[in-house]
């Protein structure tokens, strides 16, 4: 996979549709929140997503990170395969960079 496929893959990838398709994001101002789905959260509001960054952080436990390190620590993935699996949603072959077919596309969540 070259630079330019994980660039297209990281640029599509929006933080907000992949952490709200497993878990329900509540407005926070121009954030987002949900309870930590890294550790025994209690508390609303440690974890933050930012649409702006495209990055989430739990203030708690210190996890943090972009789309595809929520993907790694979340589906428990290697970098490459979190790549496919974020190609895939979003509709880029993580081959050879070409958009595939809407409905080739993995559907994201459980």
């Amino acid at each position: 996979m070259n630079d330019y496929i994980i660039q297209r893959i990281k640029s599509a990838a929006r933080i907000t549709d992949v952490v709200g398709a497993f878990y329900t994001l509540r407005r926070s101002g121009t954030e987002w929140t949900c309870l930590c789905p890294f550790h025994d959260d209690r508390h609303l509001g440690s974890f933050k997503v930012s649409p702006a960054k495209n990055l989430y952080k739990c203030f708690s436990c210190g996890a943090g990170g972009d789309t595809l390190d929520f993907i790694m620590r979340h589906e428990r993935l290697s970098y490459p395969d979190a790549l496919r699996w974020l190609g895939r949603r979003y509709g880029i072959d993580p081959d050879d960079g070409r958009q595939l077919r809407p409905d080739s596309a993995a559907q994201i969540g459980r």
